[in-house]
């Protein structure tokens, strides 16, 4: 999200899609909803009830609300000298502020909104849900409404799914960089390129399939051979 690339691919990639990484835009949110969570921890009392609330418990705030089991076995509590769930500590941290809660409510529609949208869907609700925002007034999220204004076409482009339903994001490539890191380490160097890059392709891409053919040639390397040496023993 930097728009000098962006720039630059509507430049020499003129018949591409360009399109934002939706992991990057749910990045800026994360970081501009802590920065309202922080803001209001800081208004607390050092080590009263609210503080401790919004320190101790800033990850169940932040974290995706799916994968938090919020009807957990209640756990007892020594602050509170009571047994309590998750559900009933996440109310109790959003009872402390209408501006957080807000903000805890808009950052979970827009990651619900950009999880089950499809791109119809999102090109119809997109300026609804960023003017919700705006409506909001909430000074951490000025950073987060100018993104959604500025990279409204290319956050948009991400809901299209044109291959095997996968969001459009570079989430594939890296996943491929780090698989040819891994060759690279277990090769511990590479001397023929070449050869390196067919048996990469090979191993990358399930519809290659080896087979002997009469335009087959080796691409072992020319050269001096290597001389004798000898086996130290220990």
């Amino acid at each position: 999200m930097w728009q000098s690339y962006r720039d630059l691919a509507y430049k020499h990639f003129r018949n591409c899609i360009v399109a934002v990484d939706p992991f990057h835009v749910i990045e800026h949110l994360r970081k501009d909803f802590r920065q309202v969570r922080i803001n209001i921890m800081n208004q607390c009392v050092y080590n009263s009830n609210a503080y401790y609330l919004l320190k101790k418990w800033n990850w169940l705030l932040e974290k995706d609300i799916r994968k938090v089991d919020l009807d957990n076995e209640p756990e007892y509590n020594r602050r509170f000298k009571m047994k309590l769930n998750r559900k009933q500590i996440l109310k109790m941290v959003l009872d402390l502020s209408p501006v957080l809660n807000e903000a805890y409510y808009l950052k979970e529609k827009y990651r619900s909104f950009n999880r089950n949208m499809s791109y119809e869907e999102a090109v119809e609700n997109y300026d609804i849900l960023v003017k919700e925002f705006e409506d909001a007034d909430i000074k951490e999220y000025y950073e987060f409404v100018n993104i959604l204004k500025n990279w409204k076409t290319e956050i948009l482009n991400s809901f299209l799914r044109p291959y095997d339903e996968r969001k459009l994001s570079n989430a594939f490539s890296e996943n491929i960089n780090g698989k040819i890191a891994s060759y690279l380490i277990i090769s511990r160097g590479i001397t023929n390129f070449e050869r390196f890059r067919k048996r990469v392709l090979f191993a990358l891409n399930p519809k290659i399939f080896y087979s002997l053919t009469n335009i087959l040639k080796s691409v072992k390397r020319t050269g001096k051979t290597r001389g004798p040496y000898r086996k130290v023993k220990e």
